[in-house]
């Protein structure tokens, strides 16, 4: 499955974009899914590819002075996912909408379960300051280390140019004057 990024400031008046990258953004994808994986999952459930991610991560780990999981905390929280199917984004109240741009979908949600979905969707946001300190602390990290290539998760020639295009997005973003961000994986 490939999934790409859209990158969504704003909180009440949002505004979207993917990464102008070949891969949109599957490589920040495949770090974040990653990171997300070592931080939250317990080393005895890791298979045998789970475990050389887990090795990878700590292998950067010992490049930062804080604990990995701490230091990436904003970018982590800002990770969402709507699967992209949705059709659309909406508020709350726009249940009906909701129906009409998803009329020749095979399940639909209930009222309930699109109220919920959109309020989980409210958690993902995070301040843009943070989540570009850490898309920078990234680009600096990966131009420097000598990180070894690990299928599915890092290759420098595809994380560099989609975490440079993330930060060039923030910064875009930053310059309008939104405070908040999300990323959105579709």
């Amino acid at each position: 499955m490939s999934f790409t990024v859209s990158v969504e400031a704003g909180y009440a008046s949002k505004l979207a974009t993917h990464l102008p990258t070949i891969h949109g953004g599957q490589a920040v994808f495949a770090f974040l899914s990653g990171l997300q994986y070592y931080c939250e999952v317990d080393d005895d459930l890791d298979s045998e590819l789970n475990h050389t991610w887990r090795e990878w991560f700590k292998h950067l780990q010992t490049h930062i002075e804080q604990p990995l999981c701490e230091v990436f905390q904003p970018l982590a929280d800002c990770m969402w996912g709507d699967g992209g199917g949705l059709g659309g984004d909406f508020r709350e109240d726009e249940y009906e909408w909701y129906l009409k741009r998803n009329s020749e979908a095979p399940m639909k949600m209930s009222e309930a379960e699109f109220q919920q979905f959109i309020q989980l969707g409210e958690l993902y946001w995070s301040p843009i300051d943070a989540v570009i300190a850490n898309v920078k602390l990234l680009i600096e990290l990966f131009k420097t280390l000598k990180l070894s290539e690990v299928e599915g998760l890092y290759a420098a020639e595809h994380m560099i140019p989609d975490f440079e295009a993330l930060d060039e997005t923030l910064g875009i973003f930053k310059y309008y004057g939104y405070r908040t961000i999300r990323l959105n994986f579709s």
